[in-house]
């Protein structure tokens, strides 16, 4: 799809909206959450920062829709792309590192 958008005039391709809910970069998301999650510990940060871009993309395909100049009918697509990519952005800021507090006595300096 990306290819299409990018590099020819096929008219199917043009404006398509859809590109900010299955965009090249959810596909390098999934891939990176897949390897994050064979690990345990918390999501490194550049998974979290991507997780949420493309949440933010698919909010704005959303967002435009009442737009007039989009008139895109792709109401499966958000139904399917928005939870999901929101989904993910969600798990990956939930499984970031929490800071640790200290409690109790802490020990003196020497």
């Amino acid at each position: 799809m990306l290819y299409l958008w990018a590099f020819t005039d096929h008219s199917y391709a043009y404006r398509n909206e859809n590109m900010l809910q299955a965009s090249i970069l959810g596909l390098i998301m999934f891939g990176f959450l897949a390897g994050w999650a064979r690990r345990s510990g918390p999501a490194p940060n550049g998974v979290r920062v991507l997780a949420v871009a493309v949440a933010v993309l698919s909010l704005l395909g959303v967002l435009i829709q009442v737009l007039p100049w989009f008139a895109q009918v792709n109401g499966p697509i958000l139904v399917f792309f928005v939870p999901a990519n929101l989904g993910m952005a969600l798990g990956a800021i939930r499984a970031a590192p929490r800071p640790t507090t200290m409690t109790g006595p802490t020990a003196a300096l020497p």
